[in-house]
């Protein structure tokens, strides 16, 4: 016990100013960020804590991000990447930031009929993403259409409801089994390829739901591919290399996948039922 006391205090002494003071910072601007959303604060003052926020989060990542002598890291045999620089971090925290700040200034509002709606959506997509086509050796599935009820969620409520959900419908994908190298390849393979999907919203009018569809699928895709890229690569054949090892393995089942969404929404008197659905939960809202 007195040894890891003297640890404990010989660490903190190593401690400067500069180094804790961004935690502080972090710590009192989120629990502010709280007290001000729970009390529906001004959009300006809730702006101005999370921009404080997001530099603060961007400082402590600066200072004990892990980097080798060429700005990059090299861990448990992955692909040398950008992925291990913090600058790239920086730039993915700041990004995540601002969509942060545009969820809070936005507060998205959420109607029963939304909640319900996307329940089911989620539910749905769930049930189809067991119904497996074929199955590929390292991860990857071509389903029956699973990514579909998540798209036209978004289609229907738009971009913000349908990331939610698709974040929703990530998470329980790691109930069917999951492969981890490391926490970013977890983020990359089960999170972020399905928060994706909601990118359908931003085409919304009735002639663009292909459109929403296939932006969404090809999303996803990139960040399957940057997760076979990065973390994959020792299975790419040496005439090939991890980049087209990665579009290709990726391309073979997401090309399928997002050919299957866009055939059922070919359907005529689906398209049809899906426009009277929208148009009625837009007028009921």
């Amino acid at each position: 016990m007195q040894e890891w006391l003297q640890n404990l205090v010989e660490k903190f002494t190593e401690l400067t100013w500069s180094s804790v003071l961004p935690y502080i910072v972090v710590a009192l601007a989120a629990i502010a960020l709280i007290i001000l959303v729970v009390k529906k604060a001004p959009k300006p003052a809730i702006f101005s804590v999370a921009v404080v926020m997001i530099a603060a989060l961007a400082a402590v990542l600066a200072i004990n991000f892990p980097t080798a002598d060429n700005g990059m890291l090299e861990l448990d045999g992955a692909q040398m990447s950008w992925f291990y620089s913090p600058a790239f971090w920086i730039g993915v925290l700041c990004l995540i930031g601002l969509m942060v700040l545009v969820l809070l200034v936005r507060r998205q509002h959420w109607t029963t009929q939304m909640l319900v709606s996307g329940a089911l959506c989620v539910a749905l997509s769930f049930v189809l993403s067991c119904i497996v086509l074929y199955r590929l050796p390292q991860g990857g599935s071509v389903t029956a259409a699973s990514m579909l009820p998540i798209m036209l969620f978004a289609w229907m409520y738009g971009p913000v409801a349908g990331i939610c959900a698709g974040l929703v419908h990530g998470i329980l994908q790691l109930v069917q089994g999951v492969y981890v190298v490391h926490p970013v390849q977890l983020l990359l393979d089960y999170i972020f390829p399905f928060a994706a999907l909601g990118l359908a919203g931003l085409f919304r009018k009735d002639n663009q739901m292909w459109l929403g569809i296939l932006v969404a699928g090809v999303a996803r895709f990139i960040v399957h591919f940057l997760s076979g890229y990065v973390f994959f690569a020792s299975y790419a054949p040496a005439e090939q290399g991890p980049f087209v090892y990665s579009v290709g393995y990726n391309a073979s089942y997401m090309v399928p996948e997002i050919a299957i969404c866009l055939v059922i929404i070919m359907i005529p008197q689906l398209r049809s039922a899906l426009i009277k659905l929208r148009n009625r939960s837009l007028a009921a809202a």
